[in-house]
């Protein structure tokens, strides 16, 4: 089990290429009645590529992916037919792919990251990233979309944003 146990996103990303790193803790096991744990820096070497200007006042959507082309390419499907796009922005995290995905965002004018580390999968330190991105870019909302989601009408995409919106579930930046 982790925990993370520092983390600094003050830095601020203006640059295509950049790293972040941060200190995680893990449960290792209990021994004799004490509880093992390890410590371990972890830095994640990013690349964005920014092919449409997030806009401040259109929510972003965060898909993370690794490989599967065939399922990004639905994904991207979906969001296109569903006018998804006209609501929102996107950013795709490619996590480590071998498959070259960047080709398929860029060629659908969508947002890139792609997120390398030698530790494995980290869920949430992909939207983390993305999320950092759209900080700096002062985004005031954002949308956490698996790559197996579906929009299935755009009625319900709208429903779904007023009702964060007039719920107070969104964030301002100041």
């Amino acid at each position: 089990m982790k925990s993370f146990y520092e983390f600094d996103f003050n830095q601020k990303i203006n640059k295509d290429a950049f790293s972040i790193s941060q200190s995680e803790v893990e449960f290792s096991r209990v021994t004799e009645g004490k509880t093992i744990f390890r410590q371990d820096l972890v830095t994640y070497d990013c690349e964005y590529t920014q092919k449409t200007e997030l806009n401040r006042e259109k929510p972003t959507i965060i898909v993370p992916i690794r490989d599967n082309s065939n399922l990004l390419n639905m994904t991207i499907q979906n969001l296109q037919d569903k006018n998804v796009l006209n609501h929102c922005d996107v950013i795709i995290v490619d996590d480590r792919s071998i498959e070259d995905l960047k080709s398929i965002v860029l060629k659908n004018n969508m947002n890139y990251l792609r997120v390398d580390n030698d530790i494995g999968f980290n869920f949430s330190m992909l939207n983390n990233i993305a999320a950092k991105i759209c900080h700096d870019k002062k985004i005031k909302n954002i949308i956490l979309w698996n790559a197996d989601l579906w929009c299935v009408k755009e009625e319900w995409l709208e429903t779904i944003i007023q009702k964060h919106i007039s719920h107070g579930s969104y964030y301002f930046l100041t």
